[in-house]
């Protein structure tokens, strides 16, 4: 397990009546404003619910901005009684402890921040991880909505699809202070904060239908009593040019996987049609000619055989015989033709569609495609697939929700009057971009905890908070794997300096290539900010563009990374970057390679244990989504639970390890993939310290694994976000609550404990390991001469063979933390009190 370093927020001592100096249930010191109101000794729902409005009633109530305001309510000065924050005006991240970095709340010689701020800072912080595919982004956003009523979120990461709510977290915590937006809201936008997360949550659902007023939900009217299927995750899917024909039949295999038994027969129809539609130009030419000389060869057979001497009887048999061998020859010359179809379409034109059926951006059609187009659109609704009608793409979508979300305020107005909602512009023209005028979010924005134009002193902070994450307001770490490379990457990146001493070269970008994949907003930003411009090398792919170096790691947008860590292999296209490597053969030049980055969770993905360190501030939540969590019930005596969730308990009863059947070759499948992607998730969960603090989330009912997303049922989907946040609101519940009513202990002090407890065997560990070798290390280092192929790790002037200036400190270091076990502070048996399962402490590279 990888452990970080962390620099500590001063311990503060637990007042008589509580870990915070407060009374259970009342605030931190007198004078302060109760925290919102959670009932503690409450227990999360754990039925499904019978009413069918009752989830759109949650949904409403969190999408009530003042629920995530009410922890900033400032403290009492004098007799006055603190105003709760208001949406309209927001909250100055100056204005309230809570939304300052984790320096600035660190006591050190020079800072010294209030003790009661500190006290509510470490008891409204966390640290959340997501990692998963289609279902698992589902199940995220209303669980982070409930968490965030009680904590300010300060670390998020994700990987793969999950990328998108981890993304969005990190939005919605610098816009949960922003004021509401001024002027008439665009139909498909959001409110900033986490109030947003839940409206986005509520329009994949469906949520804009009938019945949307609070009257007709208290009557018990729902969305869904009277409109049709929205399909909008679907829908945000738009295939490439090349690409539409196996996306139809993606579509109708998807859509027959999500029917019930009795929906199927028509579906099956719709997969024939797609397989027949997939034929274009000459392959569709090779398969009627194919049929059509099979139907002419019978009809003339059957004719000879009539007009000939055998008895009828026999000629008809023989006729049937001949039509059987005929349709099998035509569909086996159809396979033949369609293997050579698909096997062109994977080797020759894969690479220039990004190995993916979906780039992320919109089709632009010009009137003289427009017969084409509607040919198209007839294919489609033939294989079901969804039209658009005013949904985006998926990339213009994503980018313009952060944005949203993070609270950057909409000044595009005059532009977007020129574009439909989809993106299409009125007058029949292409090219330029409806949302062109509106800048994209930024990791500097999160870094800094707020959103517009950069201020004095800026440059110097961000330039910190690259160097150090606890300078950062919030910090979104997302992964992506360089298949190129077969590593991952995790955005943002270092600085330059630091990419140069890893032994890293700096990644660059064609504008064209990357407007195949992004807005075309959010690529001029990247232009724009990008600091240099390789005008010797272009892009390998478009002749004639020249190459740009990606951003310093605060100007990048994060709806880039976002995009590079979801690129779902097959369906979502792979984003490409380059470098400019030296060539040994010709001193002075070098050489572009193409970098082909997709799915994060291809590689190393994001650990519920990424943000751990062997003594947390506080505590980091993560939901591990997996089709059969329901069925990890029965290895709990008396879990929190619900239908489709359970969240393990913090206590030292031993659990059983986890037990699936394998009924059928495409469950070992699916398994075989699963174990290889989250085996270590998987492992990690089980460990006292990490289980109760994870929640397992079922991703579906079916028996044959996860729901087809993303053609997965309005109610499903709802389902699923339910069961997110049922799971969100029990990890709230149970670290707000108290210790099994041992007075002035709270669970997250047990979270704390049990994590002290493995740390310091870990630290006993490390030093018996230390005093079994130090005599072999001692007498090396102290003769050792650094060669100079090693001497570059030294400052400018080191004397190669000389021998290394820092070994007497080092040795007097390793001296101590080998007296600690031998007769020293750690001589105890570290043994007794401490969890059964003892945890390896390795080094690990750093991503």
């Amino acid at each position: 397990m990888s452990e970080a370093v962390d620099t500590g927020i001063a311990p503060i001592v637990p007042g008589p009546e509580g870990t915070n100096g407060a009374k259970p249930g009342k605030s931190g010191a007198r004078g302060v404003p109760r925290p919102p109101a959670e009932p503690e000794q409450a227990e999360p729902t754990t039925t499904e619910p019978t009413d069918p409005a009752q989830p759109w009633r949650t949904l409403r109530r969190q999408a009530e901005r003042r629920r995530y305001l009410t922890i900033l309510t400032p403290r009492r000065v004098g007799k006055e009684k603190p105003r709760r924050p208001s949406p309209s005006a927001g909250v100055g991240r100056d204005a309230h402890h809570l939304l300052r970095p984790p320096a600035e709340m660190t006591r050190t010689a020079s800072n010294f921040p209030d003790p009661e701020h500190v006290r509510q800072y470490l008891r409204h912080s966390c640290d959340l991880t997501m990692s998963g595919g289609l279902a698992a982004s589902v199940v995220y956003p209303l669980g982070v909505c409930a968490l965030a009523e009680h904590y300010v979120i300060r670390r998020v990461g994700g990987s793969s699809v999950a990328a998108v709510s981890a993304a969005a977290a990190a939005a919605a915590e610098i816009g949960r202070a922003a004021p509401d937006p001024t002027g008439e809201r665009d139909p498909l936008s959001v409110a900033p904060g986490f109030a947003g997360l839940a409206e986005m949550v509520g329009w994949l659902a469906g949520q804009d239908v009938a019945h949307q007023d609070a009257m007709s939900l208290a009557a018990g009217l729902t969305p869904l009593d009277e409109g049709p299927e929205q399909w909008r995750l679907a829908r945000l899917l738009r295939p490439a040019g090349k690409t539409r024909t196996l996306y139809r039949l993606f579509t109708a295999v998807q859509r027959l996987r999500a029917a019930a038994p009795d929906e199927r027969r028509p579906l099956r129809r719709r997969v024939a049609l797609a397989v027949l539609a997939g034929f274009t130009g000459t392959s569709r030419v090779a398969t009627a000619t194919a049929w059509a000389g099979s139907l002419a060869g019978w009809a003339l057979v059957t004719a000879a055989l009539v007009r000939s001497d055998l008895a009828l009887p026999l000629a008809l048999v023989a006729s049937f015989v001949f039509a059987v061998t005929a349709a099998l020859a035509a569909a086996g010359l159809s396979a033949l033709v369609a293997v050579l179809t698909l096997r062109d379409l994977v080797t020759r034109r894969a690479p220039a569609l990004g190995f993916g059926l979906v780039p992320g951006t919109a089709v632009e059609w010009t009137s003289r495609r427009r017969r084409r187009r509607r040919v198209a659109q007839r294919l489609d609704d033939l294989a079901g697939v969804p039209a658009a009608d005013g949904v985006p793409a998926l990339s213009t979508w994503l980018a313009d929700r952060l944005d949203d979300l993070a609270g950057i305020p909409d000044q595009r107005q005059e532009t977007r009057d020129l574009f439909d909602p989809a993106g299409q512009r009125h007058d029949g023209g292409i090219g330029g971009d409806a949302d062109a005028g509106r800048p994209a979010l930024t990791f500097g924005d999160l870094w800094l905890g707020r959103v517009g134009p950069r201020l004095q002193g800026d440059e110097e902070t961000l330039r910190r908070a690259a160097a150090d994450p606890e300078h950062r307001v919030v910090d979104l770490l997302l992964t992506t794997t360089n298949v190129s490379q077969h590593r991952p990457y995790r955005f943002p990146l270092p600085v330059a300096a630091e990419l140069e001493r890893r032994g890293l070269t700096p990644l660059l970008f064609c504008r064209m290539c990357l407007e195949a994949v992004l807005p075309v907003r959010v690529v001029a930003h990247l232009v724009q900010a990008s600091p240099a411009l390789e005008p010797d090398h272009t892009c390998p792919r478009h002749e004639g563009s020249q190459l740009h170096e990606l951003p310093d790691p605060w100007d990048v947008p994060v709806a880039l990374a976002v995009r590079m860590s979801m690129a779902v292999p097959g369906l979502l296209a792979a984003v490409p970057l380059a470098t400019v490597e030296a060539d040994r053969d010709r001193p002075g030049e070098g050489s572009v390679h193409l970098h082909w980055f997709a799915d994060g969770d291809l590689s190393a993905g994001m650990p519920v244990g990424a943000f751990d360190t062997l003594l947390p501030r506080w505590p980091t939540f993560g939901f591990h989504v997996r089709p059969d969590a329901a069925t990890a019930r029965t290895a709990d005596e008396a879990p929190t639970a619900g239908p489709g969730w359970v969240l393990p308990e913090q206590d030292a009863v031993r659990r059983a390890v986890h037990w699936q059947d394998v009924p059928t070759l495409g469950a070992f499948a699916r398994m075989l993939l699963g174990t290889a992607r989250s085996w270590g998730d998987a492992s990690v969960t089980d460990l006292p310290g990490f289980r109760g603090r994870v929640a397992q989330v079922s991703a579906g009912d079916r028996g044959d694994g996860p729901d087809p997303v993303p053609f997965v049922r309005q109610r499903t989907l709802l389902s699923l976000a339910l069961r997110g946040f049922a799971a969100g609101e029990a990890m709230r519940l149970r670290f707000t609550g108290s210790d099994d009513g041992v007075s002035g202990q709270s669970q997250t002090d047990r979270y704390r404990w049990i994590r002290l407890r493995t740390a310091l065997r870990e630290y006993r560990g490390m030093s018996l390991s230390i005093g079994a070798r130090l005599p072999l290390y001692s007498d090396l280092a102290a003769g050792y001469r650094v060669p100079e192929a090693l001497a570059g790790w030294f400052p400018e002037g080191f004397e190669a063979g000389s021998r290394d200036p820092s070994w007497p400190e080092a040795a007097a270091t390793i001296t101590h933390l080998r007296a600690l076990s031998a007769g020293g502070v750690l001589d105890w048996d570290a043994e007794l009190g401490a969890p059964p399962v003892d945890p390896d402490l390795r080094l690990s590279p750093p991503i």
